[in-house]
């Protein structure tokens, strides 16, 4: 048999083509690598939609992980109107701004300071009290076995223990009303939630038994907060500036 020498083996075409072969493979591996761990850092920056990030991550996630990376909290970032009715430079405007929304001032702080103890965003309060009572504290709808009530719709059997009339008081109604639905941000963990055991109940969310009627119920409230955030953007947000340490001032014309 006849000998080849290991320098006529490297300069054959052949190997070459193998060894660029392989080096583009390496190439193709590490570029991948480097995709996959920035999807991660882009997704949990939350640089994308939830459904975005469903797409984009959902196969790579364990079940637990995805759940809580996909979550995103109320708190997750400064509510503008919150930092606003904090400030002394804003707050009146803010207080207008919702009284002539509700055409009542009483009703504007009840839910502008309930919303700041539980710290929910102003825009998604007012939203959800004019889909549950159009901002009349008188409302009720009866139900097959119990009464909504109030500025925030209170059920009897949720609570029992207050008198009739105050559920009508729209103190006491943003009061509980807020710290009701601070409790389904507890246990949903986001807005969607949220929303939804506030209206079913916790225990057909959790079971998965959501009825279309809620889902309809959250777009109208989540289409309601959109517009009215723009609306507060575009006549009272744009007339202030706020700073990195949360400083309000007003903008200077």
């Amino acid at each position: 048999m006849r000998k080849v020498s290991l320098i006529k083996i490297l300069n054959s075409d052949f190997l070459r083509i193998g060894i660029i072969a392989l080096f583009l493979s390496f190439i193709s591996l590490f570029a991948l690598i480097l995709h996959v761990d920035w999807l991660f850092d882009t997704a949990l920056s939350g640089s994308y939609t939830d459904s975005e990030y469903s797409s984009f991550m959902g196969d790579l996630l364990s079940p637990d992980l995805y759940h809580k990376t996909l979550v995103t909290t109320k708190t997750a970032k400064k509510d503008t109107v919150l930092e606003l009715f904090e400030s002394s430079a804003a707050r009146k405007d803010v207080v207008n701004f919702f009284a002539r929304l509700t055409n009542d001032k009483d009703i504007a702080l009840s839910i502008l300071e309930n919303s700041w103890k539980n710290n929910i965003p102003p825009c998604l309060a007012f939203s959800l009290a004019w889909e549950e009572s159009r901002y009349k504290p008188g409302a009720i709808n009866r139900n097959a076995d119990s009464i909504d009530r109030g500025l925030f719709q209170l059920n009897s059997k949720s609570f029992p223990d207050l008198k009739e009339k105050e559920f009508f008081d729209p103190e006491i109604s943003a009061y509980y009303g807020l710290a009701h639905l601070n409790l389904c941000f507890d246990q949903g963990g986001n807005t969607v939630a949220a929303l939804a055991m506030y209206n079913a109940g916790a225990g057909k969310v959790r079971g998965n038994n959501t009825p279309q009627r809620t889902l309809n119920y959250i777009n109208r409230i989540l289409t309601y907060r959109d517009n009215l955030e723009n609306l507060f953007e575009t006549t009272v947000a744009v007339k202030y500036t706020i700073d990195e340490e949360g400083n309000v001032s007003p903008v200077v014309k």
